[in-house]
């Protein structure tokens, strides 16, 4: 990291890249690409790159190769150019596969929350959607938007004291009807793992439900909860292009705590799934793995939840043995 010298990025490299975009291709997909976090960490958390240190994107410099002073901002705009033209330059096919991009994730993450208790680290709101708005107009002046490749533009609430009012007002100050209805998408995640008592499940009652309730039971509380996002994202940005980027089947942020039944997370995916299509909203499932983290598996693996793939129990003494005891 060019201002934390002791953290470090892992560095995608760009033959890989392209490497990965001709296999989507060859089985129909096509693919996103995310800067997830910037130097000196743009966001506070635990993905921004520098955590546990501060986030200092926002507010501090570094030197160039010339010795000049060089703002971590303007140095996020030029890695966000970078990758506009690294796209750019693709050939038709790999191309054609980019569905989009997203130039920052979720931008500035916490600074409300922090700022309320003193660890502010962003200068004001209208910092954080001036980057975005200049990251937009570098896209806009790109081939990109005439050649079907989107602008995926990723807010979050914890960053703004008053999202509803602030980010719609920008939104449509921003980007014409024209583009809000062809190439700039509108993206904000959602998860019930932190949703405290709102919508998480957990194994313990204090919760929105227990995981051994029944799954019908817990259809219609589920179908609620992620009505009452989509609810208020169609309110927001009415008819205008909108996705869900991240989403996921956690139930709770600790994973030892969350919901793990089969039947009770493939009923929550198909619940947020007919959410989604019914409020026009594209749906992005964040998903990873952790060959040796069973326990997140569940909630977190697209493939397992499909079915294509067989994982250890998620907790180690789960299976008896033929006499009757735990093996560990």
């Amino acid at each position: 990291d060019p201002f934390y010298k002791k953290a470090s990025f892992v560095v995608v490299d760009r033959v890989w890249l392209a490497s990965v975009l001709r296999q989507a291709a060859a089985h129909g997909l096509q693919v996103l690409l995310d800067i997830h976090m910037m130097p000196g960490g743009s966001s506070d958390g635990t993905y921004n790159g520098v955590w546990p240190m501060p986030p200092r994107f926002w507010n501090a410099n570094v030197t160039d190769a010339n010795g000049a002073s060089l703002p971590l901002e303007e140095l996020g705009h030029k890695i966000a150019n970078a990758l506009i033209k690294w796209v750019e330059g693709l050939g038709e096919t790999d191309r054609r596969t980019v569905k989009g991009l997203t130039l920052m994730n979720e931008p500035a993450h916490m600074a409300s929350i922090d700022r309320r208790g003193g660890t502010g680290f962003i200068r004001s709101e209208e910092q954080v959607l001036a980057w975005l708005a200049k990251a937009a107009d570098a896209f806009r002046r790109s081939t990109l938007p005439s050649q079907g490749v989107k602008l995926y533009v990723n807010m979050i609430e914890t960053t703004f004291d008053d999202f509803a009012q602030t980010v719609p007002r920008w939104w449509s100050q921003t980007f014409s009807v024209a583009e809000r209805t062809s190439w700039a998408v509108i993206d904000v995640h959602w998860y019930t793992a932190w949703s405290g008592g709102i919508c998480s499940g957990r194994v313990l009652p204090t919760g929105k439900y227990l995981c051994d309730q029944p799954v019908e039971e817990l259809r219609p509380i589920l179908r609620g909860c992620a009505e009452t996002y989509a609810k208020k994202f169609a309110w927001r940005f009415g008819d205008d292009q909108k996705a869900c980027t991240e989403f996921s089947l956690g139930t709770y942020e600790d994973a030892l705590l969350a919901c793990n039944d089969v039947d009770l997370l493939r009923m929550f995916l198909e619940e947020q799934l007919a959410v989604f299509a019914e409020y026009g909203i594209e749906a992005f499932f964040w998903t990873w793995r952790m060959p040796y983290g069973p326990t997140f598996q569940r909630g977190w693996s697209l493939k397992f939840i499909s079915g294509l793939e067989r994982l250890p129990p998620p907790q180690v003494c789960e299976r008896l043995s033929p006499r009757g005891t735990f093996e560990l």
